[in-house]
């Protein structure tokens, strides 16, 4: 039999972001800019008395909370050495911060709180880009950079549960995830017709450090994390985390068609084919080989 409760939660997310461009000679135009982006998190989870009626709350058995913030700063140079070619070279420096993460659990009626140190990172990003126009309907694109992401708050703190047909299940938070690195490479042809319909094919390939997964526990890690925190092998019915891949990358193929129909209607699909592999991780040997569940 589950107990009823109600779990009350909001997120907040701020951002700003501040662009300059400026025309230089030898055609070319310089763009600088920063972005901020401020995130917080709470949820609070309080049995019920009455599951049918939401403000029957007694007592508060959790709540997790915690923030994050990205400071990014970026530079781009656009430069058009001749009329066919143009050459973009730019790069972003980011400085993430984790900080006042929180949990207090109330498991088997004894009261566990938990705080979290502050984390931070800091990472610089190159990107380069060449853009060829064969004609004046169709360009030729290639592209090599690097992007940085890091964990979100949820994935820090407090995860999630949910309740279905009597089944319990359990995303768990990770507050030693690391922020995931990926440099890209794209290159791809775009063709348009009479303006209208734009057709793109492109070949991509990744390479990932630190990239976030869910991972879900197997049998024997089931049951003993559920024996160890509630006392019953099959308290819940499946669980997964959050966790870093150490090395790992994807390729494939991509394409797309776009439509115009109308001043203010547009339609589009695109389908992609791709292949992704664990090359390295430390934390699940058994995972090198294979390919990353559940990306998109």
């Amino acid at each position: 039999m589950t107990a009823a409760y109600v779990q009350p939660s909001w997120d907040k997310t701020t951002r700003a972001e501040f662009v300059a461009s400026r025309s230089f000679p030898l055609q070319q135009t310089l763009t600088v800019g920063v972005e901020i982006i401020n995130t917080e998190s709470e949820k609070k989870r309080y049995s019920l008395s009455d599951w049918n009626n939401k403000n029957s709350k007694t007592t508060m058995t959790r709540e997790t909370r915690g923030k994050t913030r990205t400071l990014g700063i970026y530079l781009q140079d656009e430069i058009a050495l001749f009329d066919p070619l143009i050459i973009y070279l730019g790069g972003r420096y980011d400085k993430w911060r984790a900080y006042d993460g929180y949990n207090y659990i109330v498991k088997s009626s004894t009261e566990t709180t938990y705080t979290f140190d502050g984390r931070d990172n800091n990472n610089f990003s190159p990107r380069a880009s060449l853009v060829y126009k064969l004609s004046d309907d169709s360009r030729v694109k290639a592209s090599i950079g690097q992007s940085f992401r890091g964990p979100t708050t949820s994935e820090l703190y407090s995860g999630w549960e949910s309740i279905s047909s009597g089944e319990r299940k359990t995303s768990l938070p990770n507050e030693n995830l690391h922020p995931e690195k990926i440099l890209s490479s794209e290159v791809s042809i775009e063709k348009s017709f009479a303006g209208r319909v734009s057709c793109k094919a492109a070949y991509f390939y990744n390479q990932m450090s630190d990239y976030i997964y869910a991972k879900t526990f197997s049998d024997s890690e089931l049951s003993e994390y559920n024996l160890e925190n509630y006392g019953d092998a099959t308290y819940y019915s499946e669980i997964t985390q959050k966790q870093n891949i150490g090395k790992s990358k994807s390729h494939g193929f991509e394409f797309e068609v776009r439509a115009k129909l109308s001043k203010c209607f547009e339609t589009f699909a695109n389908v992609t084919a791709m292949r992704t592999k664990v090359v390295e991780n430390l934390s699940n040997p058994e995972s090198e080989g294979k390919r990353i569940p559940k990306i998109p």
